[in-house]
C-alpha cells in the first residue's frame, strides 16, 4: 500500500509526497503529523495494486491513530470474545417470549369470540324449544343449533387448553 499525497505548507508551497509505511494506522499518523505541524492536506489517495482509494482530508485532524485504532481494535475483540450462543440465546427467549404473548392473546380472542358464538346460538336454540310449533323443520333446527353449540363448545375446550399451555410457556420463558 502507497500513499500519495499533495499539501501545502506554511510558508504557501505546495508538495506532493508518496509513502509506503506498512501499516494503515502507521501511514494514518504520519498524515497527521504532517497537519499537526500546521501544514494543509490539498489531496491523499491510497493505491493497493491497481486499486485507488481517494480519502477524506476531514479525516486527517493532526491526532494521532493508531491509539483510537488500538483500543476500537480491542474492543471488537472483546465482543469476539464473548461466546454468540448467550446472545442468540437472549434474543431467542425475548422473541419466543413476545410471540407467546401474541398467541396467548390470540386464543383470548377466539375464546371469547366463541363464547358469544356458543351464547348466541343458545338463545336461539332455547327460542326454538320453547316456541309452540312442532314438526321436523323445528327438530332439524334443535339439532343444528345443538351441534353447532357442541361444536364450538370442544373448539372452545381446545383453545383453553392451549392458552393454558402457552401461558406456561411464557412463564417459563420469564423465570
Amino acid at each position: 500500500m502507497i500513499i500519495f499525497l499533495t499539501a501545502l505548507n506554511k510558508m504557501g508551497k505546495v508538495h506532493e509526497f508518496a509513502c509506503g509505511l506498512g501499516s494503515l494506522e502507521a501511514n494514518f499518523d504520519f498524515l497527521n503529523s504532517i497537519v499537526s505541524e500546521g501544514n494543509s492536506l490539498l489531496t491523499v489517495y491510497m493505491l493497493e495494486g491497481t486499486r485507488r482509494t481517494d480519502l477524506p482530508l476531514t479525516l486527517f485532524d493532526g491526532l494521532p491513530f493508531s491509539q483510537t485504532i488500538r483500543e476500537l481494535k480491542q474492543e471488537w475483540e472483546a465482543i469476539l470474545n464473548k461466546p454468540v450462543y448467550a446472545h442468540i440465546a437472549s434474543f431467542h427467549q425475548e422473541t419466543m417470549a413476545a410471540l407467546t404473548c401474541q398467541r396467548i392473546h390470540q386464543y383470548e380472542v377466539k375464546i371469547a369470540s366463541h363464547k358469544r358464538m356458543i351464547d348466541y346460538f343458545t338463545q336461539w336454540l332455547q327460542r326454538t324449544q320453547g316456541g309452540h310449533s312442532s314438526g321436523p323443520v323445528r327438530e332439524k333446527l334443535i339439532y343444528q343449533y345443538q351441534s353447532t353449540i357442541d361444536r364450538y363448545q370442544k373448539q372452545l375446550i381446545q383453545m383453553q387448553f392451549h392458552s393454558t399451555l402457552a401461558t406456561n410457556r411464557l412463564n417459563e420463558l420469564q423465570a
